[in-house]
């Protein structure tokens, strides 16, 4: 049986190659990495227990007596209305209302109005005896959902008011 000195040679090439690559291996020093990711779980974690913070005690929202009104907004689907109150909505929602003495159609209409004071539309007609009887009680106004069928746009408003 001969011994094929071909081979030899191969396996030596390979034994080198090996022998280089382990000594020149090095791990990866994770160590920065690790100190990064210790470092934004610190900052989340300040900002969590800040936000805990400024939750109200469940006991304390109770006894304050709040209730809710949520109502379509009539109008919103007009011009430029719509793609305003939904850039309201997904950028934390607050709204205003804002009465409208002068309104050619009905002198005890509501505007929903945005902070910039851009109307989104109004307060429905059905609806503005009982936001007329609780507005001095309106704690805050915020749109709750915008939906866009493609036929239909619609706007919905929330109001917590104080019983």
């Amino acid at each position: 049986m001969e011994f094929n000195f071909w081979w030899l040679g191969i396996l030596i090439v390979v034994i080198l190659i090996i022998i280089g690559v382990v000594n020149n291996y090095k791990p990866v020093d994770n160590s920065e990495r690790e100190k990064e990711r210790l470092k934004r779980a610190e900052i989340a974690k300040r900002f969590l227990d800040e936000e805990m913070n400024k939750i109200e005690d469940p006991k304390e929202v109770e006894s304050q007596d709040i209730d809710f009104l949520e109502f379509f907004v009539a109008g919103a689907h007009i011009g430029k209305r719509f793609s305003l109150s939904t850039d309201i909505h997904f950028h934390g929602g607050v709204v205003e209302l804002v009465k409208d003495p002068k309104n050619k159609y009905d002198s005890r209409a509501i505007k929903v109005i945005n902070g910039d004071g851009q109307l989104l539309g109004y307060v429905p007609s059905d609806d503005l005896e009982v936001v007329h009887d609780i507005f001095s009680k309106i704690t805050e106004c915020t749109i709750c959902d915008v939906e866009d069928t493609g036929s239909y746009k619609s706007v919905e408003i929330s109001i917590e008011y104080k019983i």
